[in-house]
């Protein structure tokens, strides 16, 4: 209970009399208490009656007054109120999340065969802690995620995509060029068997040896020779083509970088 009284005379505070009853078991408890937040039983907390007489007594006359300790004046403010609440509703969300029910969740999502923003982009949707203005009913993600969690091929497909949406739901608020709506389902797909052909990829390749590099050669006088690079983006769906046109003697004559739409092979560019 943050809010207390301060005062006493001689004998116990009067709010501290008026809050406090006597039951017949002997266990002591809370009646209406002056600031009206209803009905508190301090065995509950494991208060006697030993501790509550050694609560040491104001021997000056003074009368009791509520004061809210969340302030430094002590009076209470809505603010520091819907503060107190919204941190104690955290605390419960984090005995839930701590819960055995849920540890298996957690070591499932961190095990999922995704890309590690991806992993950490469901456990904050999983917490509640994506930056956004929508407060959603904790445990109806994490709990969805507890079903599929014991299929993890199911669970990353979900993850992916999820992601995805995540991520046209940002673009679209800056005002970027989003990932269409229709793609997203493809594309998620397309990105996971990508990535986990290149992880497995890595995984069985041994140690290579050292690339021998290759080195720019000339061409013959009166030729010119153009050299390109085409990089592919896999999230923001686009490709990037890099040309440069030389002479023999090394001179850049032309460049050109444009970007594309991604195409489906090599073929199309």
């Amino acid at each position: 209970m943050k809010a207390r009284a301060i005062g006493g005379g001689g004998k116990m505070g009067l709010a501290w009399a008026a809050a406090i009853a006597k039951h017949d078991d002997g266990s002591v408890g809370m009646g209406q208490s002056v600031l009206g937040l209803g009905r508190l039983s301090l065995s509950r907390v494991g208060i006697g009656v030993a501790w509550i007489k050694a609560i040491p007594i104001c021997v000056s006359p003074k009368s009791d007054f509520p004061y809210w300790s969340l302030e430094r004046d002590g009076v209470y403010l809505v603010k520091s109120g819907y503060k107190y609440v919204c941190e104690d509703s955290r605390k419960e969300e984090a005995s839930v999340s701590n819960s055995a029910a849920t540890t298996g969740s957690w070591i499932g999502i961190w095990k999922l065969r995704v890309p590690g923003k991806i992993k950490h982009f469901l456990w904050r949707a999983c917490t509640n802690s994506l930056p956004t203005k929508f407060e959603a009913v904790h445990g109806d993600f994490l709990d969805l995620v507890g079903r599929l969690i014991s299929k993890p091929r199911v669970t990353e497909m979900f993850a992916t995509t999820a992601w995805y949406i995540w991520a046209h739901r940002n673009k679209t608020r800056f005002k970027e060029q989003p990932l269409p709506l229709d793609r997203i389902k493809d594309t998620a797909w397309n990105f996971l068997l990508l990535f986990k052909a290149d992880r497995d990829t890595s995984c069985r390749s041994k140690p290579s040896k050292p690339v021998r590099r290759c080195k720019w050669l000339p061409p013959k006088p009166g030729e010119y020779k153009i050299n390109f690079n085409i990089a592919m983006f896999n999230e923001s769906e686009e490709a990037r083509i890099d040309i440069v046109a030389c002479d023999f003697s090394g001179h850049v004559l032309a460049t050109l970088v444009e970007k594309i739409g991604k195409p489906y092979n090599m073929e199309n560019i």
